[in-house]
């Protein structure tokens, strides 16, 4: 069978990718492993309430809005219910002794955090200065029609040092640094324009999506289908075709063979080394994938709240067991009994019968993820499920020390660790965000959407940036470098 483009994956880069392909008149075809599309969009549900697997909250999604205008293009945007934040505070940092709340937008997080901390006005104008002028250079970020460029190279050294050379206490430090889990490197290793564009994103406006409404995946799915495309679940793409360089098409799993002369390949891209036809892939770009290290894996649990109000309903709060926002990304979960480093909770935007749906998440290292599978039958170790119940009742402290009123009013629904990820995403140990593109390794781990084999592109959280935007950005770049990039975003931008 004969297609003009086969996307492999389902998650936000694919959805993505697919709409736009079908939105030119191609036959697209979305050919995904699990059983259910959506990847990281996916919900699922616990006793009657609804969690969200990988999207808690979307940044830039009001009128006119960056996320707001390509969800439009995509069709997407009308086909959801969606609640802001606070304005006082979409996120909360809670630290030993101190916590801080940052509102939206930027001028009212400047003079919230400058009333908090009066002694460093100067580093706190700098720094949303620099962001600013960051951000303003992507792009793909602001509907402009050049192509993506790496940063300058002022804004790919660390986070931290950025931190330190403007004089930030180490509160300040901790309140500006505190968003790195959205993307999974620690302020030591994070290039400056990957915090700031994550950053930025949800200053301009914060939302969360009601999924007990309308789910993420649900629209994108909806919208791709009434363009004429067609998804393939339990389709799992064991050989990307090609010949001479040439992408010919795919084989799946069964042996079935589809053609066709444009693939976009959104998983991580670890897994091309093994896809392509042998002698495809450049021995040097091999290695390249194989010896990309990857962000952290998500431990998490869903609770439900049983109260008529949450704090968690209208803002994110990330409960930190130290200033030192990194230290989590080493942190032990399955030795001994000690508190979790770090613990960011959330929750649905509406009551329902009385409570809500919250989550809570921590990282978890690749180390750990690999002791819960057995590396003979590839299956989850013995006592599994009670390891999962310790680290659950630990989490379950941390937000009863937050709350200590909610200890009897919460009650745990079900726990995952990375190996769900995993098996949803094929993601090597469940990775969260993808390839890790540190300041020291970002010129090796970065991949650009074109390859050297004809037809053959890459999309998706590796590719340009991290968490929902940056997985849209990279999807329109894909896009654009095979149809063209003038043509797409003049279409994009005379479209929204």
């Amino acid at each position: 069978m004969r297609y003009d483009a086969i996307v492999i994956g389902s998650g936000v880069s694919g959805m993505s990718c697919a709409i736009i392909l079908a939105k030119q008149g191609l036959k697209v075809l979305v050919a995904e492993q699990y059983p259910r599309p959506g990847g990281l969009m996916q919900t699922f549900r616990r006793s009657g309430k609804i969690f969200p697997t990988g999207v808690h909250c979307l940044g830039a999604l009001n009128e006119n809005e960056i996320l707001h205008r390509y969800f439009r293009y995509f069709g997407v945007f009308a086909r959801l219910k969606i609640a802001p934040m606070s304005e006082e505070g979409f996120v909360e940092f809670c630290f030993p002794g101190f916590s801080c709340m940052v509102p939206y937008p930027h001028e009212k997080a400047v003079s919230h955090l400058q009333d908090v901390f009066p002694g460093e006005k100067k580093a706190i104008d700098t720094f949303f200065r620099d962001m600013k002028k960051t951000v303003s250079g992507f792009p793909l970020y602001n509907l402009d029609k050049s192509e993506e460029k790496p940063p300058a190279e002022w804004q790919m050294q660390p986070l931290s040092d950025y931190m330190e050379k403007l004089g930030c206490s180490a509160r300040l430090a901790a309140v500006l640094s505190g968003l790195n889990p959205f993307y999974g490197i620690k302020p030591s290793e994070c290039p400056l324009f990957t915090h700031f564009l994550v950053l930025d994103s949800f200053l301009i406006s914060s939302w969360r999506v009601d999924e007990a409404a309308k789910s993420l995946s649900g629209a994108f799915v909806d919208s791709f289908k009434e363009l004429g495309g067609e998804i393939r679940t339990k389709a799992l793409v064991t050989e990307i075709r090609c010949g001479g360089r040439t992408a010919r098409g795919i084989e799946l799993e069964g042996g079935q063979q589809l053609d066709a002369e444009l693939i976009i390949f959104t998983g991580h891209p670890a897994r091309l080394a093994t896809l392509c036809t042998p002698g495809t892939l450049r021995p040097a770009f091999k290695q390249r994938l194989e010896n990309s290290g990857n962000t952290h894996g998500v431990f998490g649990v869903a609770l439900k709240w049983k109260d008529n109000e949450c704090p968690l309903s209208g803002r994110e709060v990330f409960i930190y067991d130290s200033l030192d926002t990194g230290k989590f990304y080493s942190q032990r979960l399955l030795e001994g009994a000690g508190r979790p480093e770090l613990v960011f909770c959330s929750a649905s935007p509406e009551c329902i019968d009385d409570s809500y749906a919250a989550i809570a998440l921590t990282g978890m290292t690749a180390e750990e993820t690999a002791r819960l599978r057995d590396a003979g039958t590839g299956e989850r170790i013995a006592g599994y499920d009670e390891l999962k119940e310790g680290v659950a009742a630990r989490i379950l402290d941390v937000i009863i020390s937050r709350w200590p009123g909610m200890a009897s009013r919460l009650e745990v629904l079900d726990s995952f660790t990375p190996l769900t990820f995993e098996d949803s995403t094929l993601a090597p140990g469940g990775t969260g965000y993808g390839i890790m593109r540190t300041s020291s390794t970002i010129r090796h781990s970065r991949f650009t959407a074109k390859t050297r084999v004809k037809g053959l592109f890459l999309a998706g959280q590796s590719i340009i940036q991290p968490g929902i935007l940056g997985s849209v950005i990279s999807s329109v770049y894909a896009c654009a470098s095979a149809l063209g990039h003038e043509k797409l975003i003049e279409k994009i931008v005379r479209e929204t």
